[in-house]
């Protein structure tokens, strides 16, 4: 959105105000270069009339237009003067504003958050199902629904309301948590469009970056595709809070697991941060004593788990003899990539993914920690299509010639 603004007034947070001529570029979040009086800017900004650039503060403003009011945090200003002596300003960045209210974010009280979704075409839409509706606490609900729209990809609108008043952030929060589960689900992530607060029937835009853990655009191909159909089964109360003792549990992995997703760094740098999410999974929730070694829980993951077991193909499995001890060939360029990557040492460099190798064993290796989420969380998955993209992923394999060899 590069809506451009007309603002008429604005206020700082001690109370000055001032008549202005600014144009507020909402997308971008800037003021663009606009005049200004030289002495009332001194006075705005309380400067003497020697600064330097360095001098200028950076200030949280109130910005009126003819029917709206912005509340914009952390403005970082800086001025110009021309060849005739004209001064003027401008602002090129912005934390973040929100429309219609003059209290900043972490005061701010609402009773319901609203967060907008488009879902990408890798989503088969006929996954999701009917509107869901569930309680996430006595006061807290969520309603989760798919809209339609003419020439336009599908809208996810996922909305947290509370009977009384609470501060942004709680319902934020549990709006997020959702959305991470989506992103489990669905192995990428949504192009967020809106995000609302609101109050009283009075809707405030909420305008910022949006992180790369929740970023949207990366390519990641085959095998990032959803095998979970969206129903009340699969997003509830008793799931969500499954997850959220997830997150307490295992720290920052959720954090790296969504990032690794929707950021576009080397695949032989995601390779190994998911392999330590695997091992930092395992250990978390189910070996705390650290009795297992890396290559135990990876056979026992990749092997022996119910859910993940059919990821690896009967090649994959294929033995190999290495210093007289069977391995599995997979699992052995797994566990050596992991220690190259983990310690850099070049005498370690050998028998890892390489080359086309790469995309193959992200893709299973990826799919394979969804799929021991998804057994955490004792969610179903739909066997048909999680089969399709194992097939897709083995097809992948054999069309380009690719052999895990040594």
């Amino acid at each position: 959105m590069n809506e451009e603004i007309k603002v008429i007034k604005i206020k700082t947070e001690d109370g000055k105000e001032l008549d202005v001529n600014w144009i507020l570029d909402l997308g971008n979040r800037c003021i663009k270069k606009s005049s200004i009086d030289r002495k009332v800017f001194f006075e705005l900004f309380n400067l003497k009339s020697s600064f330097s650039f360095s001098d200028i503060p950076d200030l949280n403003l109130i910005l009126y237009s003819d029917n709206c009011l912005y509340y914009c945090n952390n403005c970082i200003f800086g001025f110009n003067i021309n060849t005739n002596g004209e001064f003027s300003v401008f602002c090129n960045s912005m934390d973040y504003i929100i429309s219609n209210t003059s209290i900043n974010y972490e005061q701010l009280k609402i009773k319901q958050y609203e967060i907008n979704f488009e879902l990408p075409q890798c989503i088969k839409n006929n996954y999701i199902g009917f509107d869901i509706q569930f309680e996430y606490s006595k006061n807290i609900k969520v309603n989760f629904k798919k809209v339609y729209r003419t020439k336009l990809p599908c809208l996810i609108v996922l909305t947290i309301t509370s009977k009384k008043e609470v501060y942004a952030d709680k319902l934020v929060d549990i709006a997020y948590k959702i959305y991470e589960i989506l992103m489990i689900y669905f192995g990428v992530g949504l192009n967020i469009t809106n995000r609302i607060l609101i109050v009283d029937d009075i809707k405030m835009y909420f305008y910022a970056s949006i992180v790369d853990k929740y970023s949207y655009g990366v390519k990641n191909s085959i095998s990032f595709s959803n095998f979970v159909v969206i129903d009340e089964f699969s997003l509830n109360k008793n799931i969500l809070k499954k997850y959220e003792t997830f997150v307490k549990e295992t720290s920052i992995l959720k954090d790296i697991y969504l990032t690794i997703i929707n950021s576009d760094t080397y695949r032989e740098i995601k390779i190994n941060m998911m392999l330590q999410c695997i091992e930092g999974f395992y250990r978390c929730i189910y070996d705390k004593k650290k009795q297992l070694s890396y290559k135990q829980i990876l056979e026992i993951v990749f092997l022996k788990n119910n859910y993940c077991k059919k990821v690896l193909s009967n090649l994959d499995r294929r033995i190999v003899v290495i210093n007289g001890k069977n391995e599995n060939i997979f699992l052995y360029k797994a566990k050596n990539h992991r220690n190259y990557f983990s310690h850099l040492n070049i005498n370690e460099r050998k028998n890892m993914f390489e080359k086309m190798q790469i995309n193959y064993a992200y893709w299973k290796i990826i799919l394979v920690y969804r799929l021991l989420l998804l057994e955490y969380l004792n969610v179903k998955y739909d066997k048909k299509l999680l089969n399709e993209i194992i097939i897709d992923i083995n097809n992948y394999k054999k069309k380009n010639k690719i052999r895990l060899s040594l």
